[in-house]
């Protein structure tokens, strides 16, 4: 049995919805989560969130300036990463691209949003991967975190058209309090921490590309190359050709 963990980046801020992560079986996980939390202990932080690192929030306050210490942390992460996950996946939409097909077809009645097109087509590549003949058809768990943007939307686009895919599970990358909903609160699946370092920084390459700055990946995201990587690229070509492959109902003029 195999998990994979997802996380998303972008939105229309920046123009590009990202969605990836990694698989590994479940014993690899549990390995992981267990370096993981010795990690996260070992700088005294309670998780891993790319947003808050690299604005330098919260639990990261202090460190703005401590340039070494922070570089100190991303590699022990990405080493943490590489050792324990099988392979990685990422999705993006470009979401203007995506708003303008829509106006010709009729994609958001199948494909709600760019993060469900993109959420679905993180699962078809990692579905693709499971099935092919060196990996023998593994069963794999899908886990998306549980903040993302449009959780029905993502559900509803696993079964939007075939091949039907198998519907996510959503579960929180950090601890959360009790409340209404959860009276005795959530345990963090530290596994989506993972997910997030990918997503945000494949964000930033992205970022760094509308914004004229050199396309190089930044060094916290080439750590994390040596993990076998899977892409699934939704550009207005590819956006039209599934329109049209799939005869989706063109909009009146």
């Amino acid at each position: 049995m195999f998990t994979a963990y997802f996380n998303e980046a972008g939105g229309d801020d920046l123009g590009y919805m990202f969605v990836a992560g990694y698989v590994a079986s479940v014993e690899a996980w549990e390995r992981f989560e267990i370096d993981w939390k010795l990690f996260l202990a070992k700088f005294n932080v309670p998780y891993l969130h790319m947003k808050e690192f690299s604005h330098s929030k919260k639990c990261y306050a202090t460190w703005r300036d401590d340039e070494p210490k922070r570089v100190r942390f991303l590699g022990m992460a990405a080493e943490i990463i590489a050792a324990h996950t099988k392979r990685a996946f990422i999705s993006f939409v470009n979401c203007k691209e995506f708003d303008e097909i829509d106006a010709m077809y009729a994609m958001r009645e199948r494909f709600n949003s760019p993060y469900a097109l993109a959420g679905r087509a993180c699962i078809g590549v990692a579905n693709n991967w499971a099935r092919n003949p060196k990996t023998q058809s593994l069963d794999i768990e899908y886990v998306f975190e549980d903040g993302g943007p449009d959780k029905p939307g993502l559900v509803a686009a696993t079964q939007a058209l075939p091949p039907f895919l198998p519907s996510p599970a959503f579960k929180p990358s950090r601890d959360e309090q009790p409340s209404k909903q959860w009276p005795e609160g959530r345990r963090a699946i530290v596994q989506l921490q993972a997910a997030d370092y990918l997503a945000y920084e494949a964000r930033k390459v992205a970022f760094n590309i509308v914004n004229g700055r050199p396309r190089i990946a930044r060094k916290s995201l080439q750590a994390l190359t040596p993990v076998p990587l899977d892409r699934s690229t939704w550009d207005k070509p590819r956006l039209l050709r599934l329109c049209q492959g799939a005869h989706f109902e063109q909009r009146a003029a």
